[in-house]
């Protein structure tokens, strides 16, 4: 993972490094973006000339909090991940997926983004 960047999950990733205990705010729902299914697409356009000139939204297919998206990865480490409600109330923007189904473009479950960061996860922890 990008361990440098001053976001959320790097400081949780700090946290889970030190063995410390998480919050997370359970009221701001997002679909989740993962490095692997972005490089999976831009193989897929390479591959199809027919792909161009289109707008591909690269999520995993499943909605989640950061309370939960936290908990998924980090408590099966043991790290406790308290839940927090910073009333962050967001639309979730209405996207067309049928685009990975007419361009048979490669799909991402929640449940695989959450496998793939706990395997690199394993790689971190001493």
């Amino acid at each position: 993972p990008n361990k440098t960047n001053n976001s959320s999950f790097n400081e949780y990733l700090q946290k889970f490094l030190k063995h410390e205990t998480i919050e997370a705010d359970s009221s701001w729902k997002f679909e989740v973006t993962y490095i692997e299914h972005l490089f999976q697409i831009i193989e897929a356009i390479i591959k199809n000339s027919k792909i161009n000139k289109l707008i591909i939204p690269v999520i995993a297919q499943g909605v989640t909090t950061q309370y939960q998206f936290t908990k998924n990865i980090f408590s099966p480490f043991g790290i406790q991940v308290l839940e927090i409600d910073k009333n962050r109330i967001f639309p979730l923007p209405k996207l067309d997926l049928s685009i990975y189904d007419t361009f048979k473009l490669p799909k991402f479950s929640y449940q695989n983004v959450i496998n793939q960061i706990k395997k690199e996860l394993k790689g971190l922890r001493k």
